[in-house]
């Protein structure tokens, strides 16, 4: 060893700062592999309720049955997506299906929906089914079509006014 250089083995103090630094390093490592692997992660012993709105609404419209929910002690993922922008299939592709992901762990999984979302629902069971499905609150879908839409579709303005 030459001459001003300190010993770990020698010195406790540097000793002490030596292992407190490992410490802080290992601490840091564990975080930032313990936030990659746990954040998608789901509590399978908890409940999730997806909220699915209206055509021409947003997320906003199904605030209140959220707060009820949550204070119930349920997981609520309240999805807002562009209803006149895009066609069912759309919809539920980029909003629906990554947020069921989500939850793709839980216990259960349960839907309150409202008008179109009770159709974005359906199509996702039709074409994703759920081992985990909970109940399903459907408010007043349009399941069996909607005699406005049969009338008015074929007008410009209906299509520019609410979509595809």
């Amino acid at each position: 060893m030459k001459y001003g250089q300190v010993s770990l083995y020698n010195s406790t103090n540097s000793l002490m700062s030596y292992f407190a630094r490992i410490l802080v390093y290992s601490l840091v490592v564990i975080l930032m592999f313990s936030t990659l692997i746990f954040a998608d992660s789901v509590d399978n012993t908890k409940e999730y309720v997806i909220l699915l709105h209206g055509l021409g609404r947003t997320a906003k419209s199904m605030s209140k049955i959220e707060f009820e929910l949550k204070k119930s002690g349920y997981i609520v993922k309240n999805i807002g997506y562009p209803s006149r922008k895009h066609t069912i299939e759309t919809l539920v592709e980029k909003y629906v299906r990554p947020v069921v992901k989500e939850c793709s762990g839980a216990k259960s999984i349960h839907f309150v929906t409202h008008s179109l979302g009770g159709i974005l629902m359906r199509y996702y069971l039709d074409k994703y089914p759920l081992q985990n499905l909970g109940k399903v609150v459907m408010l007043s879908p349009p399941n069996g079509g909607s005699e406005i839409v049969d009338k008015l579709g074929a007008f410009f303005l209906y299509k520019w006014w609410l979509g595809p």
